[in-house]
């Protein structure tokens, strides 16, 4: 312990590493469309509230928005910016895991079918 004077500061030096993450294919085909969403089965994290990355493409012009479920909870819209015809692009969410070790289910949803394809997710 130490004691600070009032208006001095503290500086902390923290070790240590981010976890590497768990690259996760889909299960169910990248593609997304109506009625038929991209799932990624026995997905696991150390952590309760997991960060997934999101690796995907969009090669339309608008932004895409997609309902994303964790083991069949309430979905949450997350929003795909355009990637161009052939590029790829991440986004990163930080949902809860309720399950341990490798027993959740992922779910991305669209309403109709938009070209968006979701190839692969990390998990920290």
């Amino acid at each position: 312990s130490a004691n600070v004077p009032a208006g001095d500061a503290v500086l902390l030096v923290i070790h240590g590493a981010e976890p590497k993450p768990t690259a996760y294919k889909p299960t169910s085909g990248a593609q997304l469309k109506a009625n038929h969403p991209v799932e990624f089965i026995h997905v696991g994290s150390a952590a309760r509230v997991a960060r997934v990355q999101i690796i995907y493409s969009n090669p339309d012009k608008a932004t895409r928005f997609v309902e994303f479920r964790v083991n069949g909870g309430t979905a949450t819209k997350v929003a795909f910016p355009p990637t161009g015809a052939s590029s790829l692009a991440t986004v990163t969410v930080q949902s809860p895991f309720e399950k341990t070790g490798a027993n959740n289910e992922l779910n991305f949803s669209a309403s109709c079918d938009s070209g968006l394809a979701i190839e692969s997710i990390a998990v920290e």
